[in-house]
């Protein structure tokens, strides 16, 4: 059998009573200390951190309930059952009166007394357990709030509480924030689209988690973007009572990404320059870019490596035996009624035929009967 770790102080005048009751406490737990009148208890009291005291009442030099009434100034919680042979009321009211937990009279009944100790030690573990769980639980928090951006808000979306890290990004402060929604404090309407709200609005109210990426503006109208997860909260009836938003700064992150858009569009530009040096037919080869050459009719007279690819890529076969046919127009790619007007309008993002990604699409006139198509992967 597993011994316990509980701390027993056991305090009785009867030196043969208390050695035969130690005997058999100490078959069960592993720490068990005894003192023979209530002096000597009180002192080993102050010299260790006990779990329980079993004590007799009537005791030479001092009492089982002095004992205890200066054993509760130094431990108000302290654990303590009485043995007895005493059933006097006056002795029951003074012990209730220093709050004593358990009784038992002598002659003794052991399982009672086992029984009464594993009770406690069951109510004491499960305390432990929830000051365990409340230390980690404020351990994550910490974590938490030290990592991401938090932001709590009820079920109408007003803000509740904002950790350190927001007022830090946001450059507002408690005042200005506790009590509003995010409208209130800025309109991403001007900075994204309604519908990505709308969207996470429809699945917290429906207690599903939703992530997103959130474009913000600061008190000093610089943006900000925030990787966001929003976890909605409900009752017990299921209803939507808190949302809490995670979020993780990603602003450099999205203005490296823009940087290397930039210097891609950049590079792309002075390679087209460049390969206009080359052969009129030839040199859309060298372009490290999807490309075509189109004459005035819209028909694709070359391509590059980068564009056969491409077609290869969509699920309309055609397509590719019209480009070895020469026979592959822009409108057979591009969706329009004008392949002439579609030259002119091309600078914009377009989708491709059978192709699921987009692209954004740059043009130029070469000369006066052929234009150099390029489509960039946005």
């Amino acid at each position: 059998m597993q011994k316990s770790n509980m701390k027993i102080l056991f305090v009785e005048d009867d030196e043969t009573n208390a050695n035969l009751l130690a005997d058999v406490l100490k078959k069960k737990f592993d720490n068990v200390t005894v003192a023979f009148d209530g002096v000597e208890g009180l002192e080993k009291f102050k010299l260790d951190d006990f779990d329980i005291v079993l004590s007799d009442i009537e005791m030479p030099r001092m009492n089982g309930i002095e004992m205890v009434k200066e054993i509760k100034k130094i431990n108000p919680s302290i654990y303590t059952i009485f043995l007895t042979a005493y059933t006097e009321a006056s002795y029951f009211i003074e012990a209730i009166h220093v709050k004593v937990d358990r009784f038992l009279t002598k002659p003794l009944d052991v399982r009672l007394l086992f029984s009464y100790i594993d009770e406690y030690e069951a109510q004491l573990n499960s305390k432990k357990l929830i000051i365990e769980q409340e230390k980690l639980l404020k351990h994550y928090k910490q974590v938490i709030d030290d990592i991401l951006i938090v932001v709590k808000t009820d079920a109408d979306g007003v803000i509740q509480y904002a950790n350190q890290k927001f007022y830090d990004i946001s450059g507002y402060n408690q005042e200005e924030v506790i009590g509003k929604t995010h409208p209130d404090i800025v309109s991403h309407d001007t900075l994204m689209d309604k519908e990505l709200f709308k969207i996470m609005w429809e699945d917290v109210k429906n207690l599903k988690p939703h992530q997103m990426i959130v474009r913000n503006q600061d008190k000093y109208e610089s943006s900000f973007w925030l990787e966001s997860y929003f976890y909605p909260i409900s009752d017990t009836h299921g209803n939507l009572t808190e949302i809490i938003c995670f979020s993780k700064d990603i602003t450099k992150q999205i203005k490296k990404e823009k940087e290397k858009e930039s210097q891609n569009i950049q590079e792309s530009h002075q390679n087209i320059a460049k390969a206009i040096e080359v052969t009129q037919h030839q040199f859309v080869k060298y372009i490290p870019l999807p490309s075509i050459l189109v004459n005035n009719e819209s028909l694709v007279v070359e391509y590059n490596d980068d564009f056969e690819t491409l077609v290869l890529m969509s699920v309309n076969t055609e397509l590719y035996e019209k480009l070895l046919d020469r026979k592959l127009k822009l409108s057979d790619i591009i969706s329009t009624d004008d392949d002439m007007l579609l030259i002119e309008t091309l600078n914009e993002q377009v989708s491709l035929e059978g192709i699921s990604q987009t692209f954004k699409v740059k043009s130029k006139h070469i000369s006066h009967n052929q234009t150099l198509v390029s489509f960039i992967d946005v």
